[in-house]
């Protein structure tokens, strides 16, 4: 069953999907395999195909692939639920890794390559209005699989988090003939107090309101609406598998206990102006749990400020 319920008091949004409860789960159990290891029951190791459903698509070929995609088994989401939407995973190395950052630059630009055909893919398609291609990493980051992979959900009605989103930035937009993003990224380019690092085409921030220490942004220094744009530019996407794979790797680093989300958010909306919208990356380690205080507030208590956790992971970088 899958049913998205509204609290009328709270006017919180739940969606419960109850068959994600079967899905597979091999992450912190004793005995699972060692990582870069072949796994014969996992259903992401290449030579295990048979497990998964059939691929929605490979990179490069489906007999030699790097990248592959199949639908979901266990679906938050399905095109005939009341909530309609589609649900993929994105297997992302042949090879049983654990973490985007035991992968090399060039087989992470294989990845953001296909992040961006399957979100172009369901833009086009205009059926599904949001796309949200994530990443959940390490138990407390809530995955299931230790196998390294992400996942694409698109759905037909925008959630209410999105739509208060989008409505600050085309209001900004309306008001200052100019992207509420794009600006943001001017002013922190001028205060230097957040910046993790800067490239030609890319910045990476610790955002003023940091839901997690040492919370990172990467985003484009230029205005761009939607990811799959970069697809037109494979300079740019080597420039952010680079500055990603770096990123992660220092952050894979401190959440090895713990584990981290990693969020992709492109605008997918033909209402929408995309003057007025920006593409960002969001990785938040989860080296906090949220408990009452965050549960019955909807705060969060975050004790790193993002300017000292910016210096840190920028010393780090530098030094790496």
């Amino acid at each position: 069953m899958n049913e998205l319920r509204r609290d009328e008091l709270t006017g919180r949004s739940v969606l419960v999907a109850e068959n994600r409860a079967h899905r597979p789960f091999d992450v912190g159990y004793p005995g699972a395999v060692i990582t870069g290891q072949y796994d014969p029951n996992c259903p992401f190791c290449a030579g295990n195909e048979h497990i998964t459903p059939h691929a929605i698509d490979t990179l490069p070929s489906e007999t030699d692939w790097q990248v592959r995609v199949v639908p979901n088994k266990y679906p938050a989401v399905a095109p005939e639920a009341p909530h309609a939407g589609v649900h993929e995973v994105l297997v992302e190395s042949p090879r049983h890794v654990a973490r985007l950052g035991e992968l090399s630059c060039d087989e992470v630009t294989g990845v953001l390559t296909m992040y961006g055909r399957r979100l172009r893919y369901w833009r086009q398609q205009g059926r599904y209005p949001y796309q949200l291609l994530f990443k959940n990493c390490g138990g407390a980051g809530g995955a299931s699989l230790q196998h390294v992979h992400s996942q694409l959900v698109a759905l037909a009605t925008v959630p209410p988090l999105i739509v208060r989103e989008r409505t600050a930035a085309e209001r900004h937009f309306a008001e200052h003939g100019s992207c509420l993003m794009c600006d943001s990224i001017r002013r922190e380019l001028t205060e230097q107090q957040r910046i993790v690092w800067q490239s030609a085409e890319l910045v990476a921030i610790c955002p003023p309101v940091s839901r997690q220490a040492l919370e990172t942004w990467i985003v484009p220094r230029d205005h761009s609406a939607t990811f799959d744009e970069w697809l037109d530019s494979p300079a740019a996407l080597a420039e952010l598998a680079e500055g990603l794979l770096r990123t992660l790797r220092e952050i894979e680093h401190r959440t090895a206990e713990t584990g981290y989300n990693l969020m992709l958010f492109t605008l997918g909306d033909s209402a929408a102006n995309p003057a007025a919208h920006h593409w960002r990356i969001e990785i938040v380690p989860r080296l906090a749990s949220f408990a009452g205080f965050e549960l019955a507030t909807g705060l969060y208590l975050n004790a790193i400020s993002p300017e000292r956790a910016a210096a840190e992971l920028r010393a780090a970088l530098e030094s790496a």
